[in-house]
């Protein structure tokens, strides 16, 4: 049985003798180039827009002045976008060029049942680009070293400072940090151990 956060995983455990955790593999052409030095302006999330989104961090980043685009298909739109921008969908095979033109990306998700149960899904893609990436505190995130890897913020105040810190303490030894976690879940990284689990559990049953 497979699972694909470390809260299913533990959830699953007790009902197979043999659950895994495995995520899915990032595609090659999400490592980017490093981005031109230079501010942190463009700030994107990438995904299906719907209910669990924080709405007023995203919100507070474009009412201080960052661009705030969001990408990908409206399940549920909030009320009040503020100057927060829809971009809409973006086909599987020119997203990391609409990537590349971002400064950072952004995993902004609402504290409740359903986020503390999920890994989003393009964790890794985001951090295979090598932008900074700031991000909710998810329960299933918490292995990422903060500050490092990943940025964690809270409140709309904490997403703000998050990004204003960005010009001054980003560094190349944190996007390479990035990358290397991404790499450790390519496509490649993630079919070894899914072909591992199977031959153990083939190994298991004989």
């Amino acid at each position: 049985m497979l699972a694909t956060s470390p809260t299913i995983h533990q959830r699953l455990q007790p009902l197979h003798p043999n659950v895994k955790l495995l995520h899915h593999g990032v595609a090659s052409d999400y490592f980017l180039p490093p981005r031109p030095a230079g501010p942190h302006r463009r700030f994107a999330y990438f995904g299906t827009i719907r209910a669990d989104l924080d709405f007023p961090a995203l919100r507070a980043l474009a009412d201080a002045g960052y661009e705030v685009d969001l990408i990908g298909p409206v399940k549920q739109k909030p009320a009040n976008l503020g100057r927060v921008r829809l971009r809409g969908p973006v086909a599987r095979a020119f997203l990391p060029d609409a990537l590349a033109r971002v400064d950072a990306l952004l995993l902004p998700y609402v504290d409740d049942d359903f986020t503390h149960g999920i890994v989003p899904a393009k964790i890794f893609e985001c951090l295979a680009t090598g932008r900074p990436v700031i991000s909710s505190p998810l329960p299933a995130l918490k292995a990422l070293p903060e500050f490092e890897v990943l940025r964690y913020a809270r409140t709309p105040a904490q997403w703000v400072a998050s990004a204003r810190a960005l010009d001054q303490d980003e560094t190349g030894a944190a996007r390479a940090a990035r990358v290397a976690v991404a790499r450790s879940h390519s496509e490649e990284a993630a079919f070894c151990d899914l072909r591992a689990a199977i031959d153990a559990a083939s190994r298991d049953a004989s």
